[in-house]
């Protein structure tokens, strides 16, 4: 007889959260980067025929942002909302600068709309709206948009809309 192998000892603790590397804050050009996201939509938007608008505000268009953690987050949100639309369904993606309110500095704000589709064998479309909050590219968004100092905001509504309302620090506009 031989003894089971014994299992090799954990390793270290993971890493403590202050050790993760702080995003990087820049100036970034939002409004390219949103024309680049939606640029790589191209494809699957035709082949499914969904009527993808887009209205980004191009003067200047600009948010202070780590630009990696941004795409990331942005890109992730619009798969995800690809995924849930219906063929032949509407996506609109809007930016606006918003100057100076009371206790906060100019704000970019970044507007995704659309409808999710009804319960399809084969997809995964939002069947629970209650539960879209707990997705993953949802929470990952949220997280990322937190973490560089601006406001997620989630709605879900009638006919199974849903809006993302995101705003994030902006440099004044000159």
């Amino acid at each position: 007889r031989t003894s089971p192998p014994t299992a090799p000892p954990p390793g270290p603790p993971p890493s403590e959260t202050s050790d993760l590397e702080s995003p990087m804050i820049e100036n970034i050009d939002l409004a390219e980067l949103l024309h680049r996201l939606v640029a790589a939509c191209t494809e699957t938007v035709t082949q499914r025929g969904v009527v993808f608008s887009a209205e980004i505000d191009r003067e200047p268009g600009r948010a202070l942002a780590d630009p990696q953690l941004l795409e990331t987050a942005l890109a992730g949100l619009l798969r995800r909302a690809l995924d849930w639309l219906p063929d032949a369904g509407e996506l609109f993606l809007a930016s606006h600068h918003h100057p100076s309110g009371p206790g906060r500095g100019p704000r970019a704000r970044v507007l995704l709309r659309f409808h999710a589709a009804a319960t399809e064998l084969g997809r995964e479309p939002a069947s629970d709206l209650d539960g879209v909050e707990s997705s993953f590219e949802f929470v990952a968004a949220k997280t990322a948009i937190e973490a560089l100092g601006g406001d997620f905001t989630l709605s879900t509504g009638g006919e199974r809309e849903i809006l993302v309302l995101m705003d994030l620090p902006a440099p004044e506009r000159t």
